[in-house]
Formats: structure tokens, sequence, C-alpha cells
């Protein structure tokens, strides 16, 4: 069930080009439109079972990497705060959906814009119920792809491919910090996954590296690369200026980033159980 929850996007992403071949453009839009209802019941019973019965659901879909010491797996997990970010973005998404029928019915690439919102979505939900910190940088990217594709979704205008290139380099320099942080962890704990990551940070809480010659902590770095990772996806401090270019794109893009999906990905990432509470 889980699985369906978090594939429902993706195969939404893929109906959408398939439907037109039989049946009209408009019936296909209303389709894929109301589909997204059934997202919002499915998101319900995972939400009663969860908060009312105090369930985390866990998924395991086999091997992604193996290298050396490192082993990355296919793991996702939904727990109380994952479950109220699922709904939110449920929630949004669908209503975008909705209204990007009206407004963008007049547009030839209406097929692309449908697919790439409900690829934004599915990346978002890879990210809010991953298991691990390299599954979650994989719905991180994901989001900050189709952001640039939706934010110079009018390929014919110069200011939107401006925009978008603005937006996804100063990403990066958030994403460069969510990369250190990685290495970092697995360089302390040999692992990724969080229960083994969070389960361990009393015991590495006094570890220390030098660096020109201060004792800087391995926790209180791996929180600042953290924090930095945040502020840039999250369109704060001085890694703001992407997020008004990004109106630019078509003004359901900017209801979607704006309003609860990819701003909020950095609050997540603090409101783990991470090491920002450390």
């Amino acid at each position: 069930m889980l699985i369906l929850l978090l594939c429902f996007p993706l195969m939404c992403s893929i109906c959408i080009w398939v439907l037109p071949f039989y049946t009209t453009k408009k019936v296909s839009f209303l389709i894929i439109s109301h589909m997204y209802l059934f997202l919002i019941f499915l998101w319900a019973s995972f939400f009663i079972q969860i908060c009312y019965y105090d369930f985390v659901f866990y998924c395991n879909l086999g091997a992604w990497l193996h290298c050396g010491s490192l082993f990355v797996d296919w793991g996702f997990q939904v727990d109380s705060l994952g479950v109220m970010m699922l709904g939110l973005v449920s929630i949004v998404s669908t209503s975008v959906h909705f209204f990007s029928y009206n407004y963008m019915c007049g547009d030839s690439n209406l097929i692309r814009f449908f697919s790439l919102l409900s690829l934004f979505t599915f990346f978002m939900f890879i990210l809010i119920s991953s298991d691990n910190f390299l599954v979650l940088f994989f719905g991180w990217e994901g989001i900050g792809v189709c952001s640039f594709l939706l934010i110079s979704f009018w390929q014919t205008r110069l200011s939107a491919i401006k925009s978008a290139l603005k937006a996804i380099v100063l990403n990066r320099i958030g994403d460069s910090a969510y990369i250190g942080a990685i290495s970092f962890i697995f360089l302390l704990f040999k692992s990724c996954d969080f229960s083994v990551v969070f389960s361990l940070i009393p015991l590495v809480a006094d570890k220390y590296f030098v660096f020109f010659n201060f004792n800087v902590s391995y926790i209180e770095t791996i929180s600042f690369l953290f924090l930095i990772g945040s502020i840039g996806k999250s369109a704060q401090l001085g890694l703001h200026g992407w997020l008004p270019e990004a109106m630019e794109g078509p003004t359901p893009v900017s209801a979607l980033i704006h309003a609860a999906t990819l701003v909020t990905a950095g609050i997540f990432l603090g409101g783990k159980p991470s090491l920002f509470n450390i």
C-alpha cells in the first residue's frame, strides 16, 4: 500500500502521455486531475493508521548501492512527521492540478506540463518517505531538476531560461553542502541509514577533527552543512534570490513551488529527528 501511495504520482505522469491515444486530451486531463482525489483518500487512510493507531510504515525494495562498506537500500518509511508532509504535498498538488487544467488549457505543451507536475510530486514523495540520506538526496535532486524544467517551461522566453538557470545554480550551493554532510556521516558512522545514524549519535558526540589547528566537532559540522543545504532549498538568507525568479514559469508552477512543496523540503530535513536536535 505504501508503494501505491509513493508511485501514484509517477503513474499519473506516465498515464498523461498514454491516455490521449485512447481519448481526447480534455478527457485525459480531467481523468488525471480526478485521480488525484483518490490520492487524498489514500493519504487519509495512512493518516488514520499512523496518527491514531501509532503505526510506522516501512518498505524495502532491495539493494541500490554496494560499494566497499557502503550498503544503500531502496528503503522507505512513513511516520507521523512524514504523513503530515505527505498530506500537505498531496493537497497542494491536487489543487494545483485542478487549477492548471483551466489555466493552461490553451497551451500546446499541456501534456508535458501535467507530466512534470506529477513527476515533481513523485520526487517530493520520495524525499519525504526515505529512510536513508542517499534516497532522500535522490528525491532532493529530483525536485530540483523538475523545478528547473517547470520554471523554464516556456522555452521561447529568454527570461524564463535565465531564471531557471539561476534557480538551479543557487540550489547547487545548498546541494554541495548536503553532499558534504553525507560524506561526513559515512566517514563517522559507516552508514547512511537514519536508524543507524540517529542511534549512534550519543556515542560520537564528543568526536572532533583538526581544521587549521582548531578542534571541530563532527556533529556540529554535519549540522551546519545540513543547515546550508536547507537554506538553499528553502530560499532563505543569502540563497533566496532564485525564488522570485520562479515567477517566470506558469502560475501553477509558482503555486507548487512557493506554497508547500519545494521550499518546505529544507524545513522537512530540519524537522527530522536529526542532527539539528543535538
